[in-house]
């Protein structure tokens, strides 16, 4: 297959994925986490009307008419949108310039986010290619919460060349753990660390954002929750009767209960014990002398502003 034949066939491509590039797209954070084979160049986004493309090429494997080339594009999700019908039309447009191309069963399997389907295809015969070129292509559709990622991978020479993945076993091999190590990653939620991986494909917003530690929220048990908000709403009641402003807060009491807790039950439970202390508090010290402010206004004052400290501060009450 020559040059042109090729960047005919990733327009074909880019075609069969619905979606524009130049709409700007939600804030997401979901990215295809994908390594350029080693000694590759390019690479470059281009924007197309189907959506963004990236291109590698493997530049010194050009003796006898050896091409490769990676080609990645990404797309807007669309509802409804079936892993396999993607997967069947990008293998159309990879053998394009075959005359009976062969293609492989198409796999569907349940990514960490989202559905995959992955297929092979192989022709003996190439349009407009000298003698006995043979094609061999390997392709990856990965279906995401937002975004459609199609991964293709495309070998032509001799069909005598020693290292094509038909005839190189250890060739295969490369290229199945190249597309082992691709998946569909969400920086809001997870690391999506690209050393394991060399390089993220999306938008360059996405590189600088930083994971939430979700998986390593502290949570308190529904006792303790309740048992730290009596305590505090207690000494909250105190302060203000102590002429503290206690806005900062009571104004955001409910997300950092929320936040510490295992569910909404567990939260509301140990919201409604605050208010309550927090009332009888008041009364309480409204009975006492004024010289006792001292010490509850200098306990109240080490509240944190930060959600994430909460924690660590209500452990003083249990």
């Amino acid at each position: 297959m020559n040059l042109r034949a090729l960047s005919l066939a990733a327009a074909v491509t880019a075609a069969l994925l619905p979606g524009r590039a130049d709409a700007q797209s939600a804030f997401n954070g979901e990215v295809l986490v994908a390594p350029p084979p080693p000694n590759w160049t390019g690479g470059a986004p281009e924007k197309t009307e189907a959506g963004i493309r990236r291109e590698w090429r493997r530049n010194f494997m050009t003796e006898g008419g050896v091409v490769e080339r990676v080609v990645i594009t990404r797309t807007e999700s669309q509802k409804d949108r079936v892993v396999q019908l993607v997967a069947q039309d990008l293998s159309k447009a990879m053998t394009a310039g075959c005359a009976k191309p062969k293609i492989s069963e198409i796999k569907r399997d349940k990514g960490t986010i989202g559905t995959t389907a992955s297929f092979t295809a192989h022709c003996t015969s190439v349009k407009d290619t000298p003698a006995d070129t043979t094609l061999f292509a390997m392709g990856k559709v990965f279906i995401g919460d937002f975004y459609t990622f199609a991964v293709r991978r495309v070998w032509t020479g001799h069909k005598n060349d020693p290292g094509s993945p038909v005839n190189s076993p250890k060739t295969g091999e490369q290229w199945a753990t190249f597309f082992a190590r691709i998946s569909v990653c969400n920086t809001l939620t997870s690391p999506c660390d690209p050393a394991a991986a060399e390089i993220i494909h999306a938008d360059p917003r996405f590189k600088t954002m930083r994971a939430l530690p979700v998986s390593t929220r502290p949570v308190m048990s529904a006792e303790n929750a309740t048992k730290a908000a009596r305590k505090l709403g207690d000494l909250t009641g105190r302060a203000e009767t102590c002429g503290e402003d206690t806005d900062p807060l009571t104004s955001k009491i409910e997300r950092m209960f929320a936040h510490v807790t295992a569910n909404d039950q567990d939260s509301s439970r140990a919201v409604k014990a605050f208010n309550t202390a927090r009332e009888k508090g008041a009364k309480a010290q409204d009975q006492k002398n004024k010289a006792a402010c001292g010490e509850i206004l200098r306990s109240f004052r080490q509240h944190p502003s930060r959600v994430g400290a909460f924690h660590r501060y209500l452990e003083q009450f249990l």
